[in-house]
């Protein structure tokens, strides 16, 4: 018995919705997360990841107005959002719905020469907050 026709038996017999059953069976991509909270598999609960963030930048070196990219990656137990202070005055919030992982984009342009300290904040409903930060070097 091959796994898909194993999983479809498996998920007939919990009174998942019949048309599911049939999507997955055509083949159709869907979520295993789905597919095993549909069928009753464990309590849908998971373990909070640890809290964690990074932050990169496309460059750490621009002239004025030139636009960087920053990117944000985190990991924790309910991500609520990401908050990016620049270092120049400006700043932006995402937010990230409680989920547990994230990778948010940025795009900022700075007016003025100088160094500039850019923070990345993240805060979980579970953990609290967690900090990242770079240098951006504007000339």
């Amino acid at each position: 018995m091959t796994l898909t026709m194993a999983l479809t038996t498996s998920l007939k017999s919990a009174g998942v919705v019949p048309e599911l059953v049939e999507h997955m069976r055509r083949g159709v991509r869907t979520s295993l997360l789905l597919l095993l909270g549909a069928a009753g598999c464990g309590d849908g609960s998971l373990d909070p990841l640890p809290l964690e963030v990074t932050l990169e930048a496309g460059r750490t070196a621009a002239a004025p107005e030139e636009t960087i990219a920053f990117v944000v990656n985190a990991r924790g137990g309910s991500l609520v959002g990401v908050e990016i202070d620049y270092g120049d005055g400006g700043a932006a919030v995402r937010s990230t719905s409680g989920a547990r992982t994230a990778r948010v984009t940025f795009e900022h342009a700075y007016a003025a020469a100088g160094v500039y300290a850019v923070r990345a904040t993240v805060t979980d409903a579970v953990a609290g907050t967690k900090e990242a930060g770079l240098e951006i070097r504007i000339q």
